[in-house]
Order: structure tokens, then C-alpha cells, then sequence
């Protein structure tokens, strides 16, 4: 074992549910290997009560966070979240100062983190990002996220493809290593529970068959389009009448504010209908592994829900221009359309010799491994 006092240091950003729910994986590596000293900064949508305060996941998990930056926006508009991210960024370049890591990790495309990585790139520390290379042009994490790939000096990509991307903006091919998915090594290493062993407060919802939904704006869509796309998609799961639909509602995102009240006004109004603000990670991968369909337009769906052997219907443009594997039907935003996929889901999903042959493009259940390998190399 090494030596605390000579263990070089890394700090882990993590800003929001969904970059923790892959982290976690990577995070366990690290503590479980004891190479590194670890240092664990919460951020950004884990301190919003709006959307589930995602901080008490990480204290149920255990993790202890070394830092909180918990100033959040006053409202949805971008002035704040601008102003809140300013704050923040800050707040991280003194924790910089008083830290100095040998590198600072980060994940994703999220804009809590953007302010993060700019303060490590002009403050000269390494910065490891994973997740660059992917294409979303409907969305301004486009944007983001080649954003962070050029403040990052290290690269660790979900498949060759998205390599291949990252080398075609001048990205130096030698800092860039293909790891695969971090979520899919959680939906690997997880012990699945029986549905016989879903808790008392769940089990009233798995009374009937289920779809689990999750559902975002399109962020360079107009709230206008947003709203008409996701009114046409609750329609089109009300004709599934014999289905209980589980919603988790969406990011601290443009309309997501006005996702959250059509979803609430909804839910009153069909008893099949349950809101969650948040799973936690271990829920939704259960929850999903229990479900008939994965419906709406997470990243999740693509990337790990296949390692699931699950079919998801991805419905609108807020994921294209990933790539997608067998295990994921696309479909626009009409109510005809969505109704049509979902049928067609349904009536694979009942296919063995469909279900056989599903595969997941992102990875193989082994990143978090691979990669601590290579830190050891750069950091």
C-alpha cells in the first residue's frame, strides 16, 4: 500500500444526478485501489430541492464529499444560473489554491461543470474529462461539451467513434483512450433485486406492467415545440392504459421548470401516472430492469439501459447524432408516431431471439477498471 503522505491527489467533480449515477463506479475504483488521495466536490443541481436534492443519493451512499458548493440559481432564467455558476467557479479556484491535485476529473456535457473545467484550464491543473467526442446538435450541451474537451488535457472516450471525432478537432490522439461507459459498469457490478424484494413503497406501482420515462427539453427548441412534444408523448402513454408509467422529472434545464408543472398537473389527473423528482441510481437501474419499455429522451437509454438487454424508445432529436444500438427505436415527437413505437417496442420486447441479440455499443462493464489503470501513466 502506499503511503498516504506520497499519494498524489485527485479531485472529482460531480454537478448533478446523472454525472454522479456514472461517477459512482469510478469513485469506488479509487477508494478500492487506495493509490490515490481523493477529494470530492459536490456542485450544482445536487443542492436544488426542485429537482430532488440528489445530494442526499451521495450521503446515502456514503461518499463523503470534502466540498459542497451549494449556491444555486434564484430562478430558471439564464441570468441566474449564470450568476450562480460565477459564484461557484469562484468558490472552486480557492479550493484549487488550497488543494493543488495532480489532476481534477470531471464528466459530461452538464453547464455546472463548464465554469469548473475553465477555472482548472487557466489555473495550468491536468483536467481528465469523460464523455467528450458525442454529438448532440439539439442541444447546448453540444456546445459544453467540446467546450470541455478543449480545456481537458486527457480524454476518456465511450468507443472509437467518438475517439475518431475528437482527433478530427485537433484533440492530440495520444491523450485520448477508449474506457467505454462508466454507467454500464454500475448496471454490470449491481446485485439486481427481485421484484419480490422491491420496497413497500414501491410495490403498489408494479402492480400493473410499466414503462419508465424520462423525458427532457430539447434545449435549442423553442418552448413552444418543448411543450407541444411533451404533451404529445403524456398523451400517448395515456392510451396504455394497462401500464403504470414511473416519470422521473428532468434536469435544471431551459423549460424544465414548465415540464415539472404539466407533469404534476397530469399525474393528478391519471392515477397510473408517478412523479419522481429522483430514483437515486440503484432505484432507477431496478426500476428499469423491471419495466417493460425505457421511454423518452435520457442519454441513459442509449448508453447503459442496453446492457440491460432493454428495448428504449427514443422520442425526438435531443440525442441524435449519437450513435445507437439495436436495442433503441426512433421516433418523433407526434402522438401517432410515439403510440406506433411504443406497440413496436412492446411487441419486440416479447421476442427472445430479439432480446438475444442486443448489444451495447458503449462498452463492456470494465471502464472504471481500464481507466484507474491509465491513471496511473498521466497523472
Amino acid at each position: 500500500m502506499i503511503l498516504s503522505k506520497n499519494k498524489k491527489k485527485i479531485v472529482l467533480i460531480t454537478g448533478s444526478r446523472s454525472d454522479y449515477g456514472l461517477l459512482t463506479s469510478l469513485i469506488k475504483e479509487i477508494k478500492k485501489k487506495n493509490y490515490y488521495n481523493l477529494k470530492i466536490i459536490a456542485a450544482g443541481s445536487h443542492f436544488d430541492k426542485n429537482h430532488g436534492y440528489s445530494i442526499k443519493e451521495i450521503l446515502s451512499d456514503k461518499v463523503k464529499t470534502n466540498y459542497n458548493l451549494k449556491n444555486q440559481p434564484k430562478n430558471y432564467l439564464i441570468s441566474s444560473i449564470l450568476s450562480s455558476s460565477l459564484i461557484n467557479a469562484e468558490k472552486f479556484s480557492k479550493i484549487l489554491d488550497k488543494e493543488k491535485p495532480n489532476a481534477v476529473i470531471i464528466l459530461g456535457d452538464r453547464h455546472e461543470i463548464l465554469p469548473i473545467a475553465f477555472v482548472s484550464y487557466v489555473m495550468n491543473y491536468k483536467l481528465i474529462h469523460f464523455g467528450g467526442g458525442e454529438s448532440t446538435p439539439n442541444n447546448y450541451d453540444e456546445g459544453i461539451r467540446h467546450s470541455l474537451s478543449f480545456f481537458s488535457t486527457y480524454h476518456f472516450v465511450t468507443n472509437l467513434f467518438y475517439k475518431k471525432n475528437l482527433i478530427k478537432m485537433g484533440i492530440n490522439k495520444r491523450n485520448i483512450f477508449i474506457s467505454g461507459s462508466l454507467g454500464i459498469d454500475k448496471i454490470v457490478n449491481s446485485n439486481l433485486r427481485k421484484k419480490k424484494e422491491i420496497p413497500p413503497k414501491f410495490k403498489r406501482i408494479f402492480n400493473k406492467k410499466c414503462f419508465l420515462v424520462t423525458f427532457h427539453p430539447t434545449t435549442k427548441l423553442s418552448t413552444f415545440e418543448n411543450i407541444k412534444s411533451l404533451k404529445n408523448l403524456l398523451e400517448a402513454l395515456k392510451k396504455f392504459e394497462n401500464f403504470n408509467s414511473i416519470i422521473t422529472l428532468p434536469a435544471n434545464d431551459k423549460d424544465s421548470f414548465e415540464y415539472i408543472k404539466i407533469y404534476n398537473s397530469f399525474s393528478k389527473k391519471n392515477k397510473n401516472f408517478y412523479i419522481f423528482k429522483t430514483l437515486g441510481h440503484e432505484n432507477y437501474i431496478n426500476f428499469a430492469n423491471y419495466s417493460d419499455l425505457i421511454i423518452g429522451n435520457s442519454s441513459s437509454g442509449i448508453l447503459e439501459i442496453p446492457s440491460l438487454r432493454k428495448i428504449s424508445i427514443n422520442v425526438g432529436l435531443r440525442q441524435k447524432g449519437r450513435i445507437f444500438g439495436n436495442s433503441v427505436i426512433n421516433v418523433n415527437t407526434e402522438k401517432s408516431s410515439i403510440i406506433k413505437a411504443i406497440k413496436k417496442g412492446l411487441s419486440l420486447n416479447g421476442d427472445p431471439k430479439f432480446i438475444n441479440k442486443l448489444k451495447n455499443p458503449y462498452g463492456d462493464g470494465f471502464a472504471s477498471l481500464r481507466s484507474h489503470e491509465i491513471f496511473k501513466k498521466i497523472i
